[in-house]
């Protein structure tokens, strides 16, 4: 997830990971920049689960352990992939915030908040 960074008048690009959007940053940011930045993120997201999937196809000169981390990054790509692609729908207006996800578990443990309560701050200028 990149955000935009401003410095001196000049925009910098900052990449998170994991995942965290500073609504601040984007307050001062239009709607198709917004949409430019989620499908970026949404291409370089897939690009990265199609490449734990590839690697998961010949786990046999993998130990358990390293099984255990690829299988544990592989379900925290899929939560960031699905969370992106909410991001980018309702920016499209293809998904109403209703239709958000309030929360993300990836596995039984964990519990992530969702795009809602972002999507619900988030405005562009005009």
């Amino acid at each position: 997830m990149f955000v935009i960074i401003q410095t001196d008048g000049k925009k910098q690009q900052k990449h998170f990971y994991p995942v965290q959007i500073y609504l601040q940053e984007y307050l001062t940011m239009t709607k198709e920049e917004y949409i430019l930045i989620e499908a970026k993120n949404l291409k370089r997201s897939a690009k990265k689960r199609k490449k734990l999937l590839e690697k998961s196809y010949d786990t046999s000169s993998m130990t358990p352990r390293a099984i255990q981390k690829l299988h544990a990054d592989m379900s925290w790509e899929g939560m960031h992939y699905a969370m992106t692609e909410e991001r980018l729908g309702y920016a499209l207006g293809r998904i109403t915030l209703d239709e958000l996800k309030d929360y993300y578990e990836p596995s039984g443990w964990h519990k992530y908040n969702g795009v809602k309560s972002e999507m619900e701050k988030l405005k562009f200028e005009k």
